[in-house]
């Protein structure tokens, strides 16, 4: 078992696996040597075709301009001490040839170090052994080309590190230095001594160079699959569920994990509001009862809820017993454990280190979006029957009192002497009557209008305002300037709010002008209604502004804006009118309006 850990009250990462693979997790085998890239998994379930593996990696492939440098500066240095030679420096011009020919072969075509390919490793060495021959032919440690012995060093440590370019260094020292003092009737040890140890030294900083230049490579691979991560996750949250609807909501959550996890199961558990098991609101790849029992559940899923931690688990079986890997991704929100997504795979190598990287990014914005449709819903829910009480309390206020009267008139007229006329008491009867069949129609209409896909909110309130200046003479003026439409559920309770303040306003307040403005852009939504009315009476001990009839509707505008997550505010005083003001901020990703959509 592996577990990674992140501390500081940020996130832990648990990786669970039964058989891990240091290839599979993308673990380097040697310090310093270049990041190793897996071979990409199949797209699809099942069990995975055999692909070739990826292609060796040319270790001198980053140093061939210097190497090429070095090479043709120890040759020009050696030439130049050929032809300085006082007694035969024909011969070691003609020695250096094949050192001239080779260094123009390797500028042409660089010298390659292939991971394993035995071949690259002859040929390093073929390097080393025509220098060293150059060497021993043209006078031991006293030759003029005794520095390319250190082009081909560094080659060596550069290819491999420390331990390949000492030994090198070692072999190419022993090459010259036994033979010339096998050969050499008096031969000095301390140039032996001397030409052996900056051979040496070469080889270490060669091989140290290999080693900071593999660091900076795997930090730079590492910054690159961060950035990568990171490019995605943004990317993801873009398009994640701006919804308020649940099941909206999971839908777009699952649709988001298949496009980024080549899955063949995913599944989304939530907790019930009451007693220990898990509803299941989402399910692909298998086939589950409605609710789970926490005891049923895979055993690396109970261990991601009992540490609210992301597992990675190469186990067989999961939610699927057909399940050979999976992650299972604990959905926390606002420090509370709601869910869990499980997201498996029939094949062993389809899951890796890298998607429970971008599992827990998922997870951590999908947790966030499901509370609150959750709570949305909720919200809803109470808010439904806030309405029922609204509209049965306007009934009674409208339409109940308007009735009552009427009763009252029939009662008086039954009364009445047989020889009193009564015509014009009938006549105002009917006027009445009329009146309430039309509050009746103006209520069930304004009760039928609503925001919808195809009509937007400046249509609706258009409409709306139309009917309110017709029946009551006011003055009704609309201003709109909308390039960006809300989703339609905030958009809906928008227009109600609206609805409320300006029913309100023509009820309570009597107004000679009542002005409506609405703005929505790709950063946020405001609606102003102002009236110039005889405005709200100061408080007295009430937490709501105002103590005039339309005080329910206020608090109804409240509690529509917090299920929104707008901000509402009514500035008023006696005599100086109201003003109703609902802003709410919104991520800057929309589709653009269509004719005020």
């Amino acid at each position: 078992m592996s577990i990674l850990r992140k501390g500081y009250g940020t996130y832990h990462r648990v990786i669970e696996l039964r058989t891990p693979s240091p290839a599979h997790l993308g673990v380097r085998a040697e310090p310093g040597s270049p990041p190793q890239v897996a071979a990409p998994a199949p797209a699809s379930g099942g069990t995975a075709a055999p692909t070739a593996g990826p292609p060796p990696l040319d270790l001198l492939a980053n140093f061939a301009p210097l190497v090429t440098a070095i090479r043709w500066g120890t040759v020009a240095i050696g030439l130049a001490l050929a032809a300085l030679d006082d007694f035969e420096p024909t011969r070691l011009l003609t020695l250096g040839v094949p050192l001239v020919a080779y260094a123009a072969v390797r500028t042409v075509r660089p010298l390659r170090y292939l991971t394993d390919r035995v071949t690259s490793l002859v040929m390093v060495l073929a390097e080393v052994a025509l220098s060293l021959g150059i060497v021993v032919a043209s006078g031991y440690w006293s030759s003029p080309y005794v520095f390319c012995l250190a082009s081909a060093i560094v080659a060596a440590g550069f290819a491999r590190g420390f331990g390949f370019a000492i030994r090198t260094a070692f072999a190419a020292v022993a090459g010259v230095a036994i033979p010339y003092h096998v050969t050499t009737l008096f031969p000095d040890a301390l140039v032996t001594v001397q030409w052996g140890g900056e051979l040496v030294l070469i080889a270490l900083v060669a091989g140290y160079a290999r080693r900071l230049f593999g660091q900076a490579e795997e930090q730079n691979a590492i910054a690159r699959q961060t950035n990568d991560l990171l490019a995605q996750l943004n990317a993801l949250a873009q398009t994640l569920p701006a919804s308020l609807d649940l099941d909206e909501t999971i839908a777009t959550t699952i649709r988001q994990l298949r496009d980024l996890f080549p899955l063949d199961v995913v599944v989304v558990l939530l907790r019930e509001d009451r007693g220990a098991g898990w509803a299941v609101v989402g399910a692909q790849g298998v086939r589950l009862a409605p609710a789970v029992a926490e005891e049923n559940l895979p055993g690396p899923a109970r261990r991601a809820l009992a540490r609210g931690e992301p597992c990675l688990s190469l186990e067989a079986g999961g939610m699927s017993p057909a399940s050979k890997a999976g992650i299972y991704l604990p959905l926390q929100a606002r420090d509370r454990l709601i869910g869990l997504v499980a997201v498996e795979s029939r094949s062993h190598d389809q899951l890796g280190h890298r998607e429970l990287l971008l599992g827990e990014g998922v997870a951590a914005q999908a947790a966030l979006a499901i509370d609150n449709a959750r709570w949305f819903s909720r919200l809803r829910t109470v808010g439904a029957d806030d309405e029922r009480d609204r509209i049965a309390r306007d009934l009674h206020d409208r339409v109940g009192q308007s009735l009552a009267f009427v009763s009252f008139e029939l009662d008086r007229i039954g009364r009445q002497p047989d020889a009193r006329p009564v015509a014009d008491d009938l006549l105002h009867l009917r006027e009445q009557v009329r009146q309430v069949v039309t509050e009746v129609r103006d209520t069930l209409y304004d009760l039928r209008t609503d925001v919808s896909d195809r009509k937007d909110l400046v249509a609706t309130l258009d409409e709306f305002l139309d009917r309110v200046a017709e029946r009551t003479g006011l003055e009704v003026r609309f201003d709109h300037s909308a390039s960006h439409r809300l989703p339609v559920r905030q958009e809906r309770e928008m227009w109600r709010i609206a609805q409320e303040a300006v029913t309100n306003a023509y009820r309570h307040a009597e107004p000679s002008v009542v002005g409506v403005r609405w703005q929505c852009d790709e950063a946020r939504a405001v609606l102003e209604v102002h009236d110039d009315g005889r405005g709200l009476p100061a408080p007295t001990g009430h937490p709501t502004p105002g103590a005039r009839a339309d005080r329910y509707g206020i608090l109804g505008m409240q509690e529509r804006a917090a299920a929104i997550g707008a901000r509402l505010e009514i500035s008023s005083a006696p005599g100086a009118g109201t003003t109703v003001r609902c802003e709410l901020q919104r991520p800057p990703v929309t589709a653009p309006a269509n004719g005020g959509r």
